[in-house]
């Protein structure tokens, strides 16, 4: 694959870790692109498997996408720890 410069080089070799291990409670966070996909203010629970920026929520109280297709992806960015 290609690689512009020597970080995106280092990344594809070594990723950073995730900003959320499996079992962190996590909130979504009140910006644009959260309150456009409707997990903003939303509390969940990380599932493994995330990856590149990305983790698994299993929100609370939300049955339609769980069981049947998996967890979906959200980008860690729009997260935040919840406490």
């Amino acid at each position: 694959s290609f690689r512009d410069n020597i970080t995106q080089v280092c990344e594809s070799l070594l990723p950073s870790p995730p900003k959320f291990v499996a079992g962190t409670l996590v909130r979504g966070k009140q910006n644009k692109r959260a309150i456009r996909n409707n997990y903003a203010g939303r509390v969940g629970l990380v599932m493994p498997d995330g990856g590149n920026g990305f983790v698994r929520v299993a929100w609370v109280g939300d049955d339609s996408y769980s069981k049947r297709f998996g967890y979906p992806t959200f980008p860690e960015r729009d997260l935040e720890v919840a406490s």
